[in-house]
């Protein structure tokens, strides 16, 4: 078994205090015989002698063995093999964790909409719907033009353009000649003045194309060369109706648009 030897450990040589020179040497190491002289004790003599008292063992001696061996300078094999880990974690472990978040990341993720520079048309604006105008002799209805102005004038119906540059009227007759007689009353009704009509025809009217006979040529109508458009219209039976309007020259295609869609309109109830 180990341990030191007995007495309590490695304690100074015998007759000593500590580990002196050899005996019979002066008081220091020097040069060994035949030595050259640099090699000596520094100047004074005496050499590196040992401190007072001598190098004494600790006490109670160096007991239980031997002193373990100075540690090296650098890291440990711990420490390396901690860093290899590490290394080994962020280029391999640690990249497939990231492959792996990247795949499947834990919350949803925002997906942006493609910016389209092509704005989106603008919506088209409804068209207004007329009011069905009804007659009983005869038995028949059509749509006043829309956002025109509606105004009962005797037996007639008269509507005027939101601008008053068009003029649409109807009436109803049963006796031949009569519509003879309702065209020259139109003119006051309707706010004309001279007419000249230059030209007439047949034709047919409304839904379901009733015939009729149309004239047309110009007025005086908030001034000189407005259009004028009559038809006497049969939809059956003895009682007839009288279709006209007047576009003054102010007006636009917009204004016969709006009569003509009335007029087309013309059905029986």
């Amino acid at each position: 078994m180990g341990g030191g030897p007995p007495g309590g450990g490695y304690g100074p040589p015998p007759g000593g205090g500590g580990y002196g020179p050899p005996p019979g040497a002066p008081g220091g190491y020097g040069p060994p015989p035949g030595a050259p002289r640099g090699s000596g004790p520094p100047p004074g003599g005496g050499g590196y002698g040992p401190p007072p008292g001598g190098y004494g063992g600790p006490p109670g001696g160096f007991g239980g063995g031997p002193m373990p061996p100075k540690k090296k300078d650098g890291p440990s094999i711990a420490i390396i093999a901690l860093i290899g880990l590490v290394v080994l974690g962020v280029c391999g472990l640690g990249g497939c964790m990231l492959c792996i978040y990247v795949a499947k990341p834990d919350k949803p993720v925002a997906t942006v909409p493609a910016y389209d520079p092509t704005p989106a048309p603008a919506p088209v604006p409804a068209v207004p719907e007329g009011t069905w105008i009804t007659a009983d002799q005869p038995y028949v209805k059509f749509l006043s033009p829309p956002g025109w102005t509606k105004n009962i004038k005797g037996d007639w119906g008269v509507f005027t353009s939101p601008d008053t540059q068009a003029v649409f009227a109807f009436t109803t007759f049963n006796r031949p000649g009569q519509s003879t007689v309702k065209l020259g009353a139109a003119a006051n009704v309707m706010g004309l003045g001279e007419v000249a009509w230059t030209g007439s025809g047949v034709t047919s009217v409304g839904k379901e194309g009733f015939a009729a006979r149309y004239g047309e040529g110009q007025c005086n109508f908030h001034g000189p060369n407005g259009y004028i458009w009559y038809a006497t219209v049969d939809p059956g039976g003895a009682d007839q109706i009288l279709l006209i309007y007047t576009v003054s020259t102010a007006g636009n295609q917009t204004h016969k648009d709006a009569v003509l869609a009335a007029i087309k309109s013309l059905q029986r109830r």
